[in-house]
Order: structure tokens, then C-alpha cells, then sequence
């Protein structure tokens, strides 16, 4: 059965993830008596195959990905995501109608990701209310999923942009319509070689010629100081 709501509550005295600690989380809804399976994909939380859940989470030092969303529907997730080596949040593989409150600090890649890749089912109908600072790549990236809605996209101190949105992804998957309510990059782009390579604060864009056409409605973008 699906779970209806999950916690990380009382795994570990605070709730959060011990710094270096190798083991993480599982959320799958095809364990009957188990709401988390340790695994040692280095994750914090990976949430798969799952459907109306509410996560609250707090994921602090993991080796990888913080949280990942894979295959999941009508999932609502809170938290905050520090100290991670690979992104904070990364949802893909047809992750849809999911709703995302997370706060990410000091990232070892994107800070919040949507991505897609060539051959997985879309993603569709996604709400982002996200923040994220001191990203080593991109603060908050949609790339290959549809019909967006980034209520709130607040960057601070990335390494490259503070928020990417493509028309495509790097493996093929489009992306056709964005809705942001508001974007805000402050002190992003902050790599040397970022201007030669067109990384700005806030990029809305196409990587080739192949994309389909990107619709984006901006109702409220800012950027502050970035390279």
C-alpha cells in the first residue's frame, strides 16, 4: 500500500541524517510493512514508485543525491537538504503532480533539479517553492518536464546559474510550458569561465537546434549581482 504520510522523524535523535553516514532511506510503496528501507546508494531519502504521500524531511551530509524523487505522483515534500555531494533534490523519471518545499544549502551539484532523460516517462504538472544557496553547479534547474509551475525560485551564491530552465534536456526529453511566479538570482555565475560560456543569473533557454519550442510566463523575475 501507498503510504499516505512519511517522516524522518525518529530515525536518528534530531531526525537527520548523520554527516558521512554511507546508509540512507528508501520510501517504496511495494513494501508492505516497511515505510523505509536502508539502502547503500549513498541518497539521503530516494522516494520510488510512489503516489499521494506527504514527506517531511531533513537530510544533512550524504554522499549523493539529498532527496530523490523516481516515479512518483500527488507526493508532497518538506525539508531542507545541506551538504551534499551530488544534488539536493533531483526528481525524474516521470515524477508528476508532486509538490516541492525544500530549502538546499551548499550542494555539490544543481541545488533543485527536474531533469529527464531520453526514454523516461515525462514529468508533468510539478509545483516548486524552493530555495537554494551556495549550489557548486546551478541553483535550481527544470529541464525536460512539463507544465511547471516555479512558485518560488530563490538562488543565492551559485557556481553557474542561479535558475536554468531549458527547452531540452542534455538526452532528448522536452520541455514545453514553465509557469514562474518568481525567480530570484543573487551572486550567481560566480565560475571565471561563466560569461564565455553564456552563465548568467536567471537563463531561460535552448542547449541545441533540435528543441521543440519553449513557452515560459514570467510573472516576476530578479537577478542581483551575478557575474
Amino acid at each position: 500500500p501507498n503510504p499516505s504520510r512519511a517522516t524522518t522523524e525518529g530515525l536518528t535523535p534530531d531526525g537527520i541524517a548523520p554527516a558521512g553516514w554511507g546508509d540512507a532511506f528508501q520510501l517504496r510503496s511495494d513494501l508492505p510493512a516497511a515505510r523505509y528501507w536502508r539502502t547503500h546508494n549513498d541518497h539521503g531519502i530516494n522516494i520510488t514508485n510512489c503516489a499521494d504521500f506527504e514527506l517531511h524531511a531533513h537530510v544533512d551530509g550524504v554522499r549523493a543525491m539529498g532527496m530523490v524523487l523516481n516515479n512518483c505522483q500527488r507526493g508532497v515534500v518538506y525539508g531542507t537538504v545541506r551538504r551534499t555531494l551530488a544534488d539536493g533534490l533531483h526528481g525524474h523519471n516521470g515524477t508528476s503532480r508532486c509538490r516541492i518545499h525544500v530549502d538546499a544549502d551548499t550542494t555539490g551539484d544543481d541545488g533543485i533539479a527536474l531533469i529527464s532523460k531520453a526514454g523516461e516517462p515525462e514529468m508533468l504538472d510539478n509545483i516548486l517553492d524552493v530555495t537554494s544557496i551556495g549550489s557548486l553547479a546551478r541553483g535550481v534547474t527544470v529541464s525536460g518536464a512539463q507544465n511547471t509551475t516555479v512558485l518560488r525560485a530563490d538562488a543565492r551564491d551559485a557556481w553557474m546559474e542561479g535558475v536554468l530552465i531549458l527547452a531540452e534536456a542534455l538526452e532528448g526529453a522536452n520541455t514545453l510550458y514553465t509557469r514562474v511566479v518568481s525567480a530570484f538570482a543573487v551572486g550567481c555565475a560566480r565560475n571565471p569561465d561563466a560569461a564565455a560560456a553564456g552563465t548568467c543569473g536567471i537563463r531561460i533557454g535552448y542547449p541545441n537546434s533540435g528543441a521543440r519550442e519553449l513557452y515560459t510566463e514570467i510573472e516576476s523575475a530578479r537577478a542581483i549581482n551575478n557575474l
